[in-house]
């Protein structure tokens, strides 16, 4: 018996994955030994190491952005380690070769609620993500929809309720569509036009994209969200819904990730525009 393992496609191929090189850009990429006990993920900023070729991620003295690597098997470099050990994915083990970058144009996640392009560009001494702002990085969730929701049925946002009706939508209601990336762009439009208070607290898209906008019709199954301003108040923020098989991310659906504090990295900017949590192109030691 065949088994499904992929329910759900992207109506395009994504533009990049966090860590890959953007284009064929003059780059610079060092090969660094990770020092950071728990490894460091693609795509994050890193300082330089105790050692002459280590880095750790994040820290004070900034050395570059780690480099996507699809050949990593998650295989303990340990010899010692137990049997079946296996590695997290998409991250550079402690004593591992990482490729970094110190000059290029890179993909990494957006950790801002909106990024434009030409933007500086700012990283977090802990987590090493990468902001627009020097007063750190913008808390970011999502929900994720397995199916159309029902009329009567909602989702709360920072305190707000909005309920989903079949037509004729008014106030804080949304529209159910044909399809149900119709209903999660329907949605996202909605919250991003309402000049309620507590809704206007975040930033929202549909996601996946529309590869042509809205003419081209959605594929999108989640909402995607982030706080309008960068911080740690965004962390207290929380969405809860009862839509039948919708899951909302983070701790009880409070959102994660906002950060008090980010640092400048010199000759660092964006290329384009992005909101938390999507990619965004990051440029390193090129001038202007």
């Amino acid at each position: 018996m065949s088994t499904v393992v992929q329910t759900t496609y992207r109506p395009q191929i994504a533009a990049g994955a966090i860590g890959m090189i953007v284009d064929e850009t003059h780059a610079s990429v060092n090969t660094r030994m990770v020092e950071t006990s728990g490894g460091v993920g693609f795509g994050l900023a890193v300082s330089q190491g105790v050692g002459d070729t280590g880095c750790v991620i994040g820290g004070s003295a900034f050395i570059g952005v780690t480099v996507r690597d699809v050949t990593l098997d998650r295989v303990p470099i340990d010899p010692q380690a137990p049997v079946g050990t296996i590695l997290a994915a998409d991250t550079y083990p402690q004593y591992a070769n990482a490729g970094v970058m110190s000059t290029g144009h890179i993909w990494v996640a957006a950790g801002a609620g909106s990024i434009k392009a030409n933007d500086a560009a700012f990283y977090d001494q802990t987590v090493g993500k990468f902001s627009n702002s020097a007063s750190g990085l913008a808390a970011t969730g999502n929900v994720t929809f397995t199916g159309q929701p029902a009329a009567a049925q909602t989702i709360t946002l920072n305190g707000t309720t909005w309920t989903f009706v079949a037509s004729g939508a008014t106030g804080n209601q949304v529209n159910i569509g044909s399809t149900l990336g119709d209903t999660v762009q329907n949605l996202a439009t909605a919250l991003s036009a309402s000049a309620d208070v507590n809704t206007k607290a975040l930033q929202y898209w549909a996601y996946p994209p529309s590869p042509a906008g809205r003419l081209e019709g959605s594929a999108a199954n989640q909402l995607n969200y982030a706080a309008t301003t960068v911080g740690t108040a965004g962390n207290a923020i929380s969405v809860s819904t009862n839509v039948t098989g919708a899951t909302v991310s983070g701790t009880n659906g409070a959102l994660a990730g906002g950060s008090a504090a980010a640092t400048a990295i010199v000759g660092g900017y964006f290329l384009n525009s992005a909101k938390g949590g999507d990619l965004v192109q990051l440029s390193l030691g090129i001038q202007r």
